[in-house]
């Protein structure tokens, strides 16, 4: 089983930990009930090039959420809906007040119940998924600010403001995110020579082999403890159950849980350019390997949707009081029939990993490779597991994902912008382009107008570098 200990750090920020489960966020939310009486059809992403094999698995998997990186989990259904209308402000998304700090950094929150005012309950799940949400939020006030001069409708100026700060999210995703995390050779092929594998017969729906271990790599990086600001002396660091339990608390945040976005991105830090005092240490990511912090080994159900999960259709009644995160993630793949490591490599045309590197250990306290060898696993090993064990002994020494992890979330996000028509992979603002292929690698991230300047903003570190300069409501 997976480790309670952590041994090297990747050279990613820590921040891109979490926007990789805000990005989660968005394109999935299963449906945690079973469904006992009947099988679905799934299609999944391992087929030919002019469709998807179809292959029945154990149980039905449901996905609540759209397929798209529309930021729907920060949306809802819109300042007309009538579901939704609690989230805005006419049309501005609600936000925290503003603190001590003069700063609003967090989520409104609702003045009776104490409860986060949230389209997606799983955005309190964390203090910097919460904290994500709100600069989103933010981002997307400072859209209708820009153009509220020249739009007078309403609904036309939601719009406008939307779109901006969707297709901004959606280059963040491609050109930042996936830039760093995947294979260079995969991102290449994938993004920028527009040659995927696959083609989904009719709609797209995401793969279960995105959902329950692809993307799941994000699990390794989490750190047990992280540095909030560098305000204070010492520095405001806290632990992982801090940062959970005070996330399913109600009420606003104090201000000494306030983000201060330079300990996550590097670059992201303000300076004071008397005293030449940052407000930030930098922090990095856990490597993405087989070795998973001991805190996720330890978490309660309350706190356990930190990385949302289905019930089991198998039983974990061995497990007892706490529930182990890597525990669960390994028979969920089980529940659901996944394909090995092996097979999925095969399918993508990859070398699949050799016995012998299965059994090399990251840390020889923690002989993983017996444990598969005693299981009979080495041949067919869990496909989560083995794409963790495949960053781990890439070159990048776990930097980024290996070939197999890379092909799977290539395939899925590159397909969810390209059957999505409102994407900016099929800008209709920009000419002389004949389809996504070309359209996505000329595009470049919308204009921003924030107080007095006009920007672009390339990176996350752009973002968050301006995230307290970002309109409240």
């Amino acid at each position: 089983m997976l480790d309670v200990g952590k041994v090297d750090s990747s050279v990613l920020d820590s921040g891109y930990t979490y926007f990789g489960q805000f990005i989660d966020h968005d394109l999935t939310m299963m449906d945690p009930l079973p469904v006992p009486f009947w099988r679905r059809i799934w299609r999944l992403l391992f087929g030919t090039k002019t469709g998807i094999q179809a292959v029945s698995v154990r149980r039905d998997l449901r996905n609540l959420q759209t397929p798209r990186l529309d930021l729907s989990h920060l949306y809802g259904g819109g300042p007309f809906d009538s579901d939704s209308k609690r989230l805005y402000s006419g049309v501005r998304l609600k936000v925290g007040n503003r603190g001590s700090s003069g700063r609003s950094f967090d989520v409104r929150v609702d003045e009776t119940t104490g409860e986060p005012i949230v389209a997606d309950s799983r955005s309190r799940e964390n203090l910097m998924i919460r904290q994500m949400v709100a600069v989103f939020s933010r981002l997307h006030n400072a859209a209708v600010e820009q153009w509220q001069s020249k739009i007078s409708d309403p609904k036309e100026l939601f719009e406008q403001a939307r779109k901006q700060t969707v297709w901004q999210f959606q280059y963040l995703v491609v050109q930042d995110y996936l830039r760093k995390i995947l294979d260079s050779t995969v991102f290449t092929k994938v993004f920028e020579e527009g040659n995927p594998c696959f083609e989904w017969r009719t709609t797209f729906s995401i793969p279960v082999e995105f959902v329950v271990a692809a993307f799941r790599f994000g699990h390794s990086m989490v750190r047990p403890s992280y540095i909030f600001s560098a305000d204070a002396n010492p520095p405001f660091e806290f632990g992982l159950d801090e940062i959970l339990g005070r996330a399913v608390q109600g009420c606003q945040l104090e201000d000494k849980w306030e983000i201060k976005w330079g300990c996550f991105f590097e670059g992201a830090a303000h300076v004071d350019q008397s005293t030449g005092h940052s407000d930030s240490i930098l922090v990095h990511a856990q490597a993405i390997d087989t070795l998973v912090a001991k805190p996720l080994h330890e978490l309660l159900e309350i706190s356990i949707r930190l990385f949302p999960v289905s019930h089991l259709a198998l039983p974990i009644t061995a497990i007892a009081d706490n529930f182990k995160l890597p525990v669960r993630t390994l028979l969920r793949g089980e529940s659901m029939a996944l394909s090995s490591g092996q097979k999925v490599a095969h399918r993508f045309g990859v070398t699949p990993l050799k016995a012998d590197a299965l059994m090399t250990p990251r840390d020889p306290d923690h002989p993983h490779g017996q444990i598969l060898q005693r299981a009979q696993l080495l041949k067919h090993t869990p496909l989560w597991y083995y794409i963790l064990k495949e960053s781990e002994l890439s070159p990048s020494n776990g930097s980024r994902l290996g070939p197999v992890g890379s092909h799977i979330v290539a395939e899925t996000i590159n397909a969810a912008l390209r059957y999505d028509r409102t994407s900016y992979f099929w800008n209709p603002e920009r000419l002389a382009t004949c389809g996504w292929r070309t359209r996505n690698r000329v595009f470049s991230p919308p204009v921003w107008q924030i107080g007095n300047d006009q920007l672009q903003i390339f990176t996350l570190m752009d973002l968050f570098r301006h995230a307290s300069e970002l309109p409240a409501d």
